[in-house]
């Protein structure tokens, strides 16, 4: 069971649509990103995205369905306002993203949405960070990335809830007695949806991603992506 035990710090949204503010200040220096590839599809094949920068380089890919930690898939790409990123498949592409980094930052990068589905590919980007912490303790914040629940508001403690696309502030916690944090997603109505559990280790901070178990499964999983890799 989750339990709250103080607040640390909001959670950044960071990307910008494409009638997002075109004139900030571009700023240098690499920002990494940990990417998820969350997507709902009939097939495997369908959900093998590769993730191209503005200038067309292949960042990474293709990169099947995420059921973990993105330690091994963090490219760096450049800070800068006009930065974009483009997710395809062999299909085409599916989703293309102006980001707004900040130098010398980390982000958890999630694709999510459906490639058929009612829910259309999208990708959030969320600013990482590294709370101080003891060594039984954890920080989490919540990503709701499950489209088949795009518009149910999940809860997953008292006063402690997320909408799809969103993520909640950072949380500090304590692992279970098995090294994992779990947590109970009811909906909007208090109904039970799901138990879910992801491993983590103290002293750690995690992104915790609740997405489909598998890209042509519904059900409820929970991916704990630790902060920095």
């Amino acid at each position: 069971m989750f339990r709250i035990a103080s607040l640390l710090l909001a959670s950044a949204l960071v990307l910008a649509g494409c009638g997002g503010d075109d004139g900030d200040d571009a700023t240098t220096g690499p920002a990494t990103l940990y990417f998820h590839n969350q997507l709902a599809a009939s097939s495997a094949t369908d959900v093998s995205v590769s993730l191209y920068d503005s200038d067309g380089n292949l960042l990474l890919g293709p990169a099947g369905y995420t059921t973990g930690s993105a330690e091994t898939a963090a490219p760096t790409v450049s800070s800068d306002s006009a930065t974009s990123l483009l997710a395809s498949n062999d299909s085409g592409d599916l989703v293309t993203r102006r980001l707004n980094l900040q130098p010398d930052s980390a982000y958890t990068l999630v694709l999510m949405g459906s490639v058929s589905g009612a829910t259309a590919p999208s990708l959030a980007a969320f600013q990482q960070f590294k709370a101080d912490l003891g060594s039984d303790q954890i920080a989490v914040s919540f990503i709701h990335a499950a489209p088949s629940l795009a518009d149910t508001v999940l809860t997953v403690a008292t006063d402690v809830s997320v909408a799809y696309g969103k993520a909640t502030r950072y949380y500090q916690d304590a692992p279970d007695g098995s090294g994992n944090l779990s947590v109970t997603v009811k909906d909007d109505s208090d109904k039970t949806l799901a138990t879910l559990s992801c491993p983590v280790k103290g002293g750690n901070t995690y992104d915790a991603i609740i997405a489909q178990a598998d890209y042509d499964d519904s059900d409820l999983a929970l991916y704990c992506q630790k902060v920095g890799g």
